[in-house]
């Protein structure tokens, strides 16, 4: 979400009667802090998987694969593997949604999400 600081500011200064100036470098210090001081680090597994997945990620190229098929590929647990997907997805692009996996005959639950690497 966009917001215009600096209109904010001058209709609050307006209101108050105080400088708007002053009330618009209020606004960014805190803001800017705010955003310094979001979410919490990625542990060391974290890390070390995406960096495992960064450097699978061209032998995938062209691939359409899900979660399941990453995982045994990076022998770890299907949630990391979704996990470190869905941030390169996030962060690089370099892997795109193409679809849902086709449910069997009588399969129950959510359909696993095919990702393909670019």
């Amino acid at each position: 979400m966009k917001t215009d600081i600096k209109a904010i500011a001058k209709t609050f200064a307006k209101e108050n009667k105080v400088s708007a100036t002053k009330v618009e470098t209020l606004l960014r210090n805190a803001l800017s802090e705010q955003t310094k001081n979001m979410g919490k680090k990625a542990s060391e597994n974290t890390v070390a998987l995406r960096k495992k997945l960064s450097e699978l990620a061209p032998k995938l190229s062209g691939q359409r694969v899900t979660a399941v098929k990453v995982a045994a590929m990076l022998k770890t647990d299907i949630q990391s593997a979704n996990n470190a997907i869905r941030h390169m997805h996030a962060t690089t692009g370099a892997v795109n949604t193409d679809g849902y996996e086709d449910r069997q005959a009588g399969q129950r639950g959510r359909r696993a999400v095919i990702w393909k690497f670019s």
